[in-house]
């Protein structure tokens, strides 16, 4: 589970703008680092599954089957209905790509070991690293997270579970752990 914010550590009485500054620039830092990997989880997620669900049901609309809950339908008629303000066509592959990364149901994951491939470790990981991503993409701070580092190694093994090679294709080497060692104090500016 992700840390709770340790308002002590937020803002202290006697934080100069300097220190303050310093915590916010290393947040954005932070996230800068987690990012490739957030978003590389996130399509391989959605890809796989798709693909894997398409080759279970022999459809590629596997969405419009009626096992899907009701608020699952309701997302995929969202997803329907912005494809058609946008006048794109309704294409199975517009469509999931429509659908949030927390829709995404199921697992495919053909490199998790076997001991852990249950559907109550694969929803804990990745409904974690889902609140991970949604704190990253929403512009939310994470520089007071105790575990931040543990998520981190979350994160490369979950996009390990997918395909072994995609932490190598990522654009940027990983900046994660020099992001983080570095700590606020290397992000400080003078604020006049």
């Amino acid at each position: 589970m992700l840390s709770k914010p340790r308002l002590d550590k937020c803002c202290a009485p006697g934080d100069t703008p300097r220190v303050i500054l310093g915590r916010y620039l290393w947040n954005i830092a932070l996230c800068q680092a987690l990012y490739p990997a957030l978003h590389s989880l996130e399509v391989a997620f959605r890809n796989r599954l798709h693909e894997a669900l398409k080759l279970h049901f022999g459809v590629p609309s596997w969405f419009d089957m009626p096992w899907l809950l009701d608020r699952e339908q309701d997302k995929v008629a969202a997803a329907k209905q912005e494809l058609r303000k946008r006048n794109a066509p309704l294409e199975a592959d517009r469509v999931v790509a429509e659908l949030s990364f927390g829709d995404v149901i199921r697992q495919t994951l053909p490199h998790m070991p076997k001991h852990l491939r249950k559907r109550t470790e694969i929803n804990k990981r990745m409904h974690t690293l889902r609140l991970l991503r949604n704190r990253v993409f929403h512009y939310e701070p994470i520089w007071h997270w105790e575990d931040l580092p543990r998520q981190h190694a979350d994160l490369r093994q979950a996009l390990e579970w997918f395909e072994p090679e995609l932490l190598k294709l990522l654009c940027v080497p990983p900046l994660f752990e020099e992001v983080h060692s570095r700590g606020p104090a290397a992000y400080e500016l003078d604020v006049r």
